[in-house]
């Protein structure tokens, strides 16, 4: 028998949407329909390339998404979506259209250092008057998320979801190891997986289907909370010769 249990800490992953400029660069095929659909009362269409499609985990989530956002929006707006399978591949090719000044409607940015380069170029819409004029909206974000997404004071992407970390256990390896409940801290979980090991039980099988993304999100909160030297990691930002010192 299987249980799922919930960490304690939500997160909010690393996960933004970038609008890119209408007035930077080339007009893209969607803009230029947009401006001719203007004076026929046909809905706008917003291109949002994702590599979230096919056999990626969260391909069903984003899907039921759109269908219903485009259901709610009908005749209004309309969300198109490019599919681009793996991650790698749609991080290469939103480079190559940020250098080209041709990026789409919406960018997934996730944790692939999109959002500065993006700046750097202009490509990107300030949120910060949209966020001021919808409180409710506004009061979504944690003071933390919007700073994360802030540069000089300015909010240019937002997260679009927010997950709780779980993890499955067999309780019958727990009671045969000696483990009479779950663990709820990370030092409990660490002196779990000794338990485990020394009962000759594999303490864990991590997700590689897709990237290994949680396995990763697991990796960082361990490193993150290891004294004084994981907080210290963290808190540099993209100086990796800062941290070789």
């Amino acid at each position: 028998m299987r249980k799922k249990i919930k960490l304690l800490t939500t997160i909010t992953l690393l996960v933004m949407f970038v609008l890119s400029l209408t007035s930077c660069g080339k007009k893209q095929d969607g803009q230029t329909q947009n401006s001719e659909n203007a004076g026929k009362n046909e809905p706008i269409v917003i291109k949002y390339p994702s590599f979230q499609v096919g056999v990626n985990s969260y391909a069903p989530v984003l899907a039921k998404n759109i269908e219903e956002f485009n259901k709610k929006y009908e005749g209004k707006i309309k969300v198109e979506i490019e599919e681009i399978p793996g991650d790698q591949a749609y991080v290469d090719k939103m480079k190559v259209l940020l250098s080209a000044n041709e990026l789409p409607d919406i960018v997934y940015a996730g944790g692939y250092n999109l959002l500065d380069p993006a700046l750097e170029k202009n490509a990107v819409v300030d949120l910060t008057p949209y966020l001021d004029a919808d409180p409710e909206w506004k009061a979504m974000f944690s003071k933390e998320v919007l700073e994360f997404n802030s540069r000089n004071g300015k909010i240019y992407s937002l997260p679009n979801e927010r997950q709780v970390i779980g993890y499955f256990y067999n309780k019958e390896l727990f009671k045969k190891a000696g483990i009479n409940e779950p663990p709820k801290t990370w030092d409990e979980f660490f002196a779990v997986c000794d338990k485990l090991k020394a009962a000759g039980i594999t303490p864990l099988s991590m997700d590689t289907q897709d990237s290994g993304w949680l396995t990763s999100l697991w990796m960082n909160s361990m490193v993150g909370t290891n004294g004084d030297n994981g907080n210290k990691l963290f808190s540099v930002k993209y100086k990796y010769k800062e941290l070789q010192k």
